[in-house]
């Protein structure tokens, strides 16, 4: 009797004990340790998280490729093919390590055009060394001993002054000598730029009064050519005399 009552005390005093021997531990969730098995569970994407997802455009990014992959390119869209087709040839070479030939095709027409209005010059800087080369162009300033051709020699009178046009064979400058006596031509006007087609304006001339002129062109390697004297009356203002009535 004395043991059983003895057994019950110990298991009550076992009882008492426990819940300060257990830590207490307050948290949400459930926690499984060394599981067993490994169990997989399918998920499925929230319906605005999609339709956001999709408006995503398609980007690829390759960094540290061990390796190169080739991928054919599509045809271009026709718009950018257009534009294109609009924009002219250039070759840029760069660092090359060998020389090519290449014949050039001839120039436009109208890029040619613009090309023989252009003056023929050449232009040498900072030679390192000499090299002796055959010059094929431009032939006609080599040696060039003949004076230029004057011809179509026109003058006019505009207004209070004088007009006058000519033509030549080849590119050369412009200028007028000018006088009230014959043979005399104490004052010109010239223009230094290179032409075969000239004009030169007199002005501040005396209305009424006779000018004798020639015209003068000397060419790129300064061969000069006169033509022939030619005369005109300069214009002026109407001369109205002043009649008084006598009463």
């Amino acid at each position: 009797m004395m043991n059983a009552r003895y057994l019950i005390f110990l298991i009550l005093l076992g009882l008492l004990a426990l819940p300060f021997a257990l830590p207490v531990r307050s948290q949400s969730g459930i926690i499984v340790n060394n599981a067993d098995a490994v169990r997989e569970t399918g998920a499925s994407l929230d319906p605005s998280l999609g339709a956001v997802a999709s408006a995503v455009r398609s980007r690829i990014i390759l960094q540290a490729a061990n390796a190169g992959r080739h991928e054919a390119i599509g045809a271009l869209p026709s718009a950018l093919n257009s534009l294109f087709t609009q924009v002219g040839r250039r070759i840029v070479v760069q660092a090359a390590n060998a020389l090519r030939h290449a014949s050039l095709a001839a120039p436009d027409g109208s890029l040619q055009a613009l090309f023989a209005q252009v003056a023929n010059r050449i232009i040498l800087q900072s030679a390192n060394a000499g090299r002796r080369e055959i010059l094929i162009f431009p032939r006609e300033i080599i040696g060039d001993t003949a004076p230029p051709q004057i011809s179509n020699v026109v003058v006019t009178r505009v207004g209070a002054s004088i007009r006058v046009t000519w033509n030549t064979n080849e590119f050369a400058n412009s200028t007028v000598l000018y006088g009230t006596q014959t043979g005399s031509y104490p004052q010109s006007v010239t223009n230094p730029l290179f032409e075969r087609q000239h004009e030169i304006n007199l002005t501040g001339l005396r209305g009424g009064t006779t000018y004798f002129l020639r015209v003068r062109s000397a060419d790129l390697s300064g061969n000069t050519a006169t033509g022939a004297e030619r005369s005109i009356v300069a214009g002026g203002g109407v001369y109205l005399p002043y009649v008084a009535r006598r009463r």
